[in-house]
């Protein structure tokens, strides 16, 4: 009868080593792993919201009348959640940009001419399929790269190199689709100065409809 209180103390001590094993073993758990997935998905769709709402007021009001706090109270985002993901209003006009340049290549790429086999007609395609764009009512009749670049040129060299990139992307996609329709026809032209024209005459159209709020404009530019 003498052991039965030391071998219950013994059973009591290893229930409480073996609760206090299980406890540390408990919070040794990787569980980070498993919590950040979400914040990290928010954290994405709060960037992904700044930039399009960024992108939004400068095609509208431009960069200089874009303020860090209009695009908080559009997008519905602290100015802290703001400054998490940009140091300043240039840094999150250069990711405007660029996921502008990201989405009109993929438009484009996913647009109706692309089906079509004979270039040449991929090219008249291209231009009905601009056309339509800009004529929709649902269609901000303003580039962010045109926008934006007129008012930074000589005061903020980065965004205007990243503009520049912009243009030159898309002056590339229409040079290689007028190459391809010269060599399906036998045709010789500089291929890449009638690209650099149809970037220009979509820009001053552009300014033309603000100016004249012409819209008309649109059916006749591609053709010039």
């Amino acid at each position: 009868m003498r052991g039965i209180p030391s071998l219950t103390l013994s059973l009591s001590n290893r229930r409480v080593t073996a609760t206090r094993r299980r406890r540390k073993n408990l919070t040794n758990i990787p569980i980070s792993r498993y919590l950040t997935f979400v914040p990290q998905e928010r954290a994405a769709a709060t960037r992904a919201k700044l930039v399009e709402t960024g992108s939004d007021l400068i095609r509208r009001k431009g960069f200089i009348a874009t303020r860090i706090v209009d695009v908080c109270e559009v997008a519905s985002v602290t100015k802290g959640a703001f400054f998490h993901h940009f140091k300043t209003k240039e840094e999150l006009a250069e990711a405007c940009l660029i996921e502008w340049s990201r989405k009109t290549s993929e438009m484009l790429a996913r647009a109706p001419f692309q089906k079509e086999t004979d270039p040449t007609r991929r090219v008249l395609g291209c231009i009905d399929f601009l056309i339509e764009l800009f004529d929709s009512p649902q269609t901000l009749k303003s580039c962010l790269v045109g926008t934006t670049v007129q008012e930074v040129s000589e005061t903020h060299p980065e965004l205007r190199s990243t503009a520049g990139r912009c243009f030159a992307q898309m002056k590339d996609r229409l040079k290689a689709m007028l190459d391809e329709a010269c060599r399906s026809t036998g045709k010789r032209l500089d291929t890449g100065s009638l690209a650099d024209l149809w970037i220009a005459t979509l820009q001053g159209s552009l300014i033309l409809y603000w100016g004249f709020y012409w819209r008309e404009v649109y059916h006749a530019a591609p053709l010039i």
